[in-house]
């Protein structure tokens, strides 16, 4: 029935005369913190309540027990409604259903985010604490037999006053139910939500554990490792799989440290699997993957593995060719008897780049300041949807750190507030999380007044921060990661959804991604960084040259990451559909020999750093088929004008408003042609290889 989801001055007047372009750029090339040293024109909250997020209740982590009382009432309430002699007379049972989801998903959704990344022990444990109360009260509604009858009666009874978005909505609640095994017997229910608990369990473990770096004790280096790592210091801590180190022998050691054995995490991968499979078996579906992605765009593991094969077969001699450049490379300008191995490709394809482009992260960073690229955005914002990015002043307890931004979201036309974008972009020491990513606070809904109610997101990166006479300056990378996960703001900015069930990012995983793959093709594109690429401190543009080159980079080897992210889908439908009876590390040297031009690396456990295990199992192969449709959307509606207000205003208002709400193909295809089976995205995703 319910589904839980789930970022200072910086240089003294007297030595540096700032040229602030505008408010956005002001803000962000420095602290929040300070603001009061520079005047800056903000906009005056619409709301005088403080608290976490203008929530009154959170002046204190105490507040999360009453707002989970609060909405406990209210689900309380609603149920009895449902049950009630004259439902359905008054309300669609659909809406009572979507109103029990809002005030549920409004409570987790903020502490998902708090537990996750709040400062503070006290609120995370609060928050924590909290999630697993409504976990276990989404799980009871979701075994609830009375309940799901109920809704699946409606669909008949009130079939005259259903049109079809009641009906879709309706249709994954009860979809929901059937995953939660509702179908089954009394005894087969339990089993499940015993498995299912585990399962939570395990993965929020399995997450921590990849994201902790490797400690190697120096008495236990191997002896080839031992001469140029002297100079560490003991234990070696590693926390990257790569470093841009001239010395091979370190760039290994790096690698395969990083993905070195862990028992402990060993035993978590494994029960993750198998309880999933568990799970599916219980269900009766022929395996997790089919349970995974029965609403997806490719609704099944045959339709997936065809597309990653057709794939890999059309890019395969490219990235052959390219990787036997790195070879060369390797061979005759790093002088290396070494054949090319996994932990050279990233120092090598680099060197290459700046080689062949004569192009250098310093010849462009500083046009690239947080500030200029929020400007940026701001710029095809305005053109594109016609909406504007508004600095809002933060009220007393209303962020989680000293350094956070809010953005209001306002239609330029009548200035119509959209929604609230909380920015929390840099890099700490206390930050709990290093994961670049976005979370939903609150979804859209269409309230009973008619009145829309605000979305609410937060962006959470990891920039560094700014400088004392400097800004916080981005690589290319990192620029395009903020495009990225703007792009899932905005999805959730512009949706206009009957229900929260379907706004925005609650749509199929391979949909939700196509908005912040599009905002990628926005910072590749010379024509759109030619317009607020400038210097932070004398406002020069960036020399047009240079802007060439870099766009020119981004297509460079492309074919590799393309060979990666096909491996690694594989790779991931392996796990979720063949008996692991068979050691993971088999399994991906059986792939990696199949699907990569690159030998696998013996004794190295790249499964026990999959993050991706935990959102994306069974589904991380959604990323090409979004960036395929992106393509095809980026080639058919704004490669001429990227723009385009006209383009902009049909995507919008085709594909964004919808979220969920339609089936994905139907959004598609009503603003470019897709074919049913999906197979012309084999096509859009590796033209420009």
């Amino acid at each position: 029935m319910l589904r839980l989801l789930s970022r200072k001055v910086f240089c003294p007047a007297n030595k540096l005369k700032l040229r602030f372009k505008s408010q956005l750029s002001a803000a962000f090339n420095q602290i929040p913190s300070k603001h009061s040293r520079i005047k800056i024109p903000f906009v005056s909250s619409s709301s005088s309540s403080s608290g976490l997020f203008g929530k009154k209740e959170l002046c204190s982590y105490e507040g999360f027990y009453e707002l989970e009382k609060e909405a406990e009432g209210r689900v309380n309430s609603l149920i009895a409604e449902a049950f009630s002699e004259d439902c359905g007379s008054k309300r669609k049972m659909v809406e009572i259903f979507d109103d029990i989801s809002n005030e549920l998903c409004c409570v987790a959704d903020l502490a998902e985010f708090v537990r996750t990344s709040h400062p503070d022990d006290n609120y995370r444990q609060s928050a924590n604490l909290i999630f697993g109360q409504i976990s276990q009260i989404v799980e009871k509604l979701n075994t609830n037999l009375e309940l799901y009858v109920k809704l699946k009666e409606s669909l008949d009874r009130e079939k005259s006053r259903l049109d079809e978005c009641d009906s879709r909505v309706c249709r994954l609640f009860l979809a929901d139910f059937e995953q939660s095994g509702i179908h089954l017997d009394r005894s087969s229910r339990s089993k499940f939500v015993a498995i299912n608990d585990q399962l939570v369990n395990l993965l929020m473990k399995f997450q921590i554990n990849s994201q902790q770096p490797s400690l190697i004790n120096v008495s236990d280096l191997d002896p080839k490792y031992k001469d140029v790592l002297k100079y560490f210091r003991d234990p070696i801590q590693v926390d990257t799989m790569y470093i841009n180190s001239d010395d091979e022998l370190v760039r290994e050691f790096v690698y395969k440290s990083y993905l070195q054995e862990n028992k402990v995490q060993e035993s978590f991968f494994k029960s993750i699997i198998n309880k999933r499979k568990e799970i599916a078996k219980l269900c009766g579906y022929e395996s997790y993957s089919h349970r995974a992605n029965i609403n997806m765009i490719m609704d099944n593991p045959t339709k997936i593995i065809n597309f990653l094969d057709e794939c890999s077969k059309v890019i395969e001699q490219k990235a052959i060719e390219d990787y036997e450049k790195m070879n060369q490379f390797k061979r005759t300008i790093l002088n290396s008897s070494q054949p090319l191995y996994q932990w050279d490709v990233p120092i090598i394809s680099s060197r290459i780049k700046k080689s062949v482009l004569d192009l250098d992260r310093s010849q462009y960073m500083d046009y690239f300041s947080l500030g200029t690229c929020m400007e940026g955005l701001n710029l095809i914002l305005n053109h594109v949807f016609n909406v504007n990015l508004e600095m809002e002043k933060l009220n007393p307890d209303e962020s989680w750190h000293t350094d956070i931004y809010k953005l209001a979201v306002k239609e330029n036309s009548n200035n119509t507030l959209l929604g609230y974008i909380y920015c929390d972009f840099y890099h700490r020491a206390d930050k709990f999380s290093n994961v670049d990513c976005h979370f939903t606070i609150q979804c859209s809904k269409l309230r009973q007044d008619n009145t829309y109610q605000l979305p609410i997101v937060v962006l959470h990166l990891n920039f560094p921060p700014p400088s004392k006479d400097r800004p916080t300056l981005l690589s290319f990378e990192m620029m395009e990661n903020l495009f990225h996960e703007f792009g899932h703001a905005m999805h959730s900015m512009f949706a206009k959804t009957r229900y929260q069930h379907v706004s925005g990012t609650r749509c199929s995983t391979d949909f939700a991604e196509v908005p912040s793959q599009l905002m990628e093709f926005y910072c590749r594109d010379p024509r759109i960084l030619r317009k607020f690429a400038k210097h932070y401190a004398t406002n020069k543009p960036l020399d047009q040259r240079i802007i060439d080159k870099l766009c020119q980079s981004k297509k460079m080897f492309t074919s590799c990451e393309l060979q990666n992210q096909i491996l690694n889908s594989m790779l991931d439908q392996a796990f979720h559909l063949e008996d692991l009876s068979q050691k993971p590390v088999d399994m991906i040297e059986k792939y990696t020999k199949r699907y990569h031009y690159l030998p696998y690396a013996r004794n190295t456990h790249w499964h026990l750093r999959y993050t991706h295990l935990v959102g994306y199992g069974a589904k991380y192969y959604s990323y090409l088929v979004s960036k395929a449709i992106a393509s095809k959307i980026w080639s058919e509606c704004f490669v001429k004008d990227p723009l385009s207000s006209s383009a902009g205003e049909l995507y919008r208002k085709k594909m964004l408003e919808f979220g969920g709400e339609k089936q994905p193909l139907e959004l598609i295809s009503s603003l470019i042609g897709l074919d049913e089976a999906g197979s012309n995205l084999v096509d859009s995703l590796t033209k420009n290889i």
